[in-house]
Parts: C-alpha cells; sequence; structure tokens
C-alpha cells in the first residue's frame, strides 16, 4: 500500500513538472542579447540566403554576394546590366533567387539573369513584393496590377479590380491553406483561384508587413513613418485578425517614446514573431514580448538555415544568435 502511494506520488510530480516545463502557450528559446556586426556596408536593404547558405543583398543600387568574401553583381562579372534598384529578394524553394526592381521581376537560376516582365522599361514597373506559394508560383506586385507566374505562364489581377489606380502592395503572405493575403493601405485581401475577399476596418492604417503567428492567426502592422499626422499612443500599431473574423489591437507596451515605424515583420520557424521598430528589434513569443537594441535603422529581417537571424541595417549586416 505505502509503495503504491509512492509509486503515485511520483508520477504527479513528473506530470505536474511536465506540464509546466511544456508551457503550449510560449516558446522556448534564447536569444543573444548582442547583435553581432559581421559585414559593414551603408544602408542594406533588402537581404536573403540562398540554398548554399550565401547572404543576397542590395545596398543603394548595387547588388551584393556575400560568401564569406564579398562580391559586386554587376555587368563585369554577369548578364545583369548596371544601375537598377532593388527592392525585395526572395529564395525560391527550389533554389532559384527571385529580385524585385525598378525593372520588373528578375529570376536568377543557373548562373544566369531572367528579365521575367515583357517591357523591361525602367520605372514603369517597380516590383516591390514577392512570395512563392505550396505550388511553387511566384506571386508579385507591380503599378499595374497583382501577378502570378506559373512556369512561364503569368496571370494578372488588375489594379481596378482592387479599387486603386496604381497597386502599391507591400507586402504579401501564403496561409497554410496555401491562399495569398495581400495589404492595400487600410485594406486586406485574400485570393485564391475562386475568388478575391476584401476585408475592412476602419482603423487600419497604412499596413506595411503581414505575418502569421504560430496559431495561424494573421499580423498586420501600421507604419505611420509616411505620416504629417501628430502620432499619438492611442493610435493602433498592429492589429491581429484571428480564425473568428476578430480584429484585436496587440499593442507592443515594451515600446519607449511615441514612435512606431514596423519596417519590417517575419515569423520565424519556431513560431517568435520579429517586427524591426526603426533601430530596435521588437519580438513576441506567443506569450510576452522582449526588446533588443541595434542602434541603427533595421531595413529588412532574415531567418538563416539555422533558425539564426540576419538583419539588414543602416551600416551593415547584423548577425542574432537564436537557440
Amino acid at each position: 500500500m505505502i509503495k503504491s502511494i509512492k509509486l503515485f506520488f511520483i508520477l504527479t510530480v513528473l506530470i505536474i513538472t511536465l506540464f509546466i516545463s511544456c508551457d503550449s502557450n510560449g516558446t522556448q528559446y534564447d536569444v543573444s542579447k548582442e547583435p553581432q556586426l559581421i559585414l559593414e556596408i551603408e544602408n542594406v536593404f533588402n537581404l536573403d540566403i540562398d540554398n548554399e547558405g550565401a547572404i543576397w543583398f542590395s545596398s543603394r543600387n548595387q547588388l551584393y554576394k556575400y560568401d564569406n568574401e564579398l562580391t559586386e553583381i554587376n555587368s563585369q562579372n554577369s548578364n545583369l546590366s548596371d544601375g537598377k534598384k532593388f527592392f525585395e529578394i526572395t529564395s525560391g524553394s527550389d533554389g532559384t533567387l527571385w529580385f524585385g526592381s525598378d525593372y520588373g521581376l528578375i529570376k536568377y537560376a543557373d548562373n544566369y539573369f531572367t528579365y521575367i516582365d515583357s517591357t523591361n522599361s525602367h520605372g514603369s514597373n517597380n516590383v516591390i513584393t514577392i512570395k512563392e506559394d505550396y505550388n511553387n508560383c511566384i506571386w508579385y506586385c507591380d503599378h499595374s496590377g497583382l501577378n502570378k507566374l506559373d512556369q512561364n505562364n503569368i496571370s494578372t489581377i488588375r489594379s481596378e479590380e482592387f479599387d486603386v489606380t496604381y497597386l502599391f502592395a507591400r507586402s504579401l503572405e501564403i496561409d497554410a491553406n496555401n491562399n495569398l493575403w495581400m495589404v492595400v493601405g487600410d485594406r486586406l485581401y485574400k485570393i485564391n483561384d475562386q475568388n478575391m475577399t476584401k476585408f475592412e476596418n476602419a482603423d487600419l492604417y497604412n499596413c506595411n508587413n503581414i505575418a502569421f503567428d504560430k496559431y495561424e492567426n494573421l499580423w498586420l502592422t501600421c507604419d505611420y513613418s509616411i505620416s504629417s499626422i501628430a502620432y499619438t499612443d492611442d493610435l493602433p500599431k498592429i492589429f491581429v485578425y484571428n480564425h473568428y473574423g476578430t480584429w484585436k489591437e496587440k499593442d507592443p507596451s515594451i515600446i519607449e517614446g511615441d514612435r512606431f515605424f514596423p519596417f519590417k515583420m517575419i515569423t520565424d520557424s519556431r513560431g517568435i514573431i520579429w517586427i524591426s521598430n526603426m533601430d530596435e528589434l521588437l519580438l513576441f513569443d506567443g506569450e510576452s514580448w522582449d526588446k533588443i537594441e541595434i542602434g541603427q535603422a533595421v531595413w529588412d529581417i532574415c531567418e538563416d538555415n539555422n533558425g539564426d537571424l540576419l538583419l539588414g541595417t543602416s551600416n551593415g549586416i547584423y548577425f542574432i544568435e537564436v537557440n
């Protein structure tokens, strides 16, 4: 009888310990609080990593590749002509690199750059954002509309269908069901092969980032950096849209001051939400907020092949270890 009581007690303690250690609301992680500057160069606006671990990034009007040594990609060592502006860099699942530029969408595969748009005219076809879906189709926006590249076929939803003259979409995201989500100012769109649905909220303002958390709730950041209005703490910073059609404000209470300029937001492989806010990095682990001071404007965030972070900043590329 005594042995049975002791066994029951031990099992109870083990179950309680397991329950406490496996908190379903949080994400287990350990972040290095000291970002390391691994490459010093002015204004790294966009960056991503190819399948071999090399970092591709843009700085001013130049494109670079960094793999232990820095290489400027230009007309002298590639078929890419000089003088382009790059707005987005995305690594595809098959190893292809995609570049959004002021000459439209550019593909890089087998050491060769290919212009995807038909006009190839400077400034007429700015591509700001690119996303690959689960069918390996490439979605990208230019001023004329939302484009879907399926193998060599391009289909377009014209800007008029979004009730705008010029489509200036700053973020695209794919959900678990392979639906594409796009934000245009204060409007949110969901697109699939069958239809397009518009979601509106009177409190949304100049939304510039979309991300899905680990529960597949959709996050939107509101960017006030281009506005002349007097920003106050009362204005919404982040909205979360859940599966039940409910909007909820998600105020990062650790922000100091009265400005929120979210240049970039991503969800990493652990489900942590990362948001750059001017010269600091905010993170939400599913339960609470934390903050890392960078000291430089953070333009882009990228997760590497080991689950660590790379930051494109005003003075170079920083590395943050995440265990």
